[in-house]
């Protein structure tokens, strides 16, 4: 079985900035559920259940998707990259077949920022947080969309990537830094 998986799971890295997303979550609930009391006292008993319920559920819903994880997943020039929110729910974003995409390449390369100003359906960001030195991006399409998706791989699932799809992706910097070595 001549078989190729790699699996890759990036952290959205800030956790402060999750905290504080959390106790902005928190304090919106409340306010929404002291508004009844505000308004009315005698009309609060009747629609204040109503509106703690839907508020409880809405702040547990977005509890949830502050914590965010990207998964890749290559199996064979596939590359499969999803969302986990809350390290529980899973979201599929986007399938390449890497042999298929137009470029693989750092997001600081001038083909990149040619890419970034054309038309595309739609744009993925299945990164920590803010591009940086480690950052790709892939151009391509999924179905019947275009996509230009920026992700963060590592040098193995770089290197697989490059291996089945040599023409369309440029490696630079990690790679030639380990060679240097």
């Amino acid at each position: 079985m001549d078989d190729l998986y790699l699996e890759q799971m990036v952290k959205r890295g800030n956790a402060q900035k999750d905290r504080m997303m959390r106790v902005l979550l928190i304090i919106c609930g409340l306010i929404v559920i002291s508004i009844p009391f505000v308004v009315s006292l005698a009309f609060s008993y009747l629609v204040t259940p109503v509106i703690v319920m839907a508020v409880a559920l809405v702040v547990w819903i977005m509890w949830r998707r502050v914590s965010k994880e990207y998964e890749y997943i290559f199996i064979n020039g596939n590359l499969d990259i999803d969302v986990i929110y809350g390290r529980s729910t899973r979201r599929h974003l986007v399938t390449f077949d890497c042999r298929l995409c137009r470029m693989i390449v750092p997001a600081d390369d001038p083909k990149a920022k040619k890419e970034e100003e054309k038309k595309h359906d739609q744009t993925i960001m299945a990164i920590p947080d803010k591009p940086d030195s480690g950052t790709y991006v892939i151009a391509g399409q999924d179905a019947d969309k275009q996509y230009l998706v920026y992700f963060q791989p590592n040098d193995r699932l770089l290197n697989a990537i490059a291996e089945y799809s040599p023409k369309n992706t440029v490696i630079r910097r990690r790679i030639e830094e380990a060679e240097a070595e």
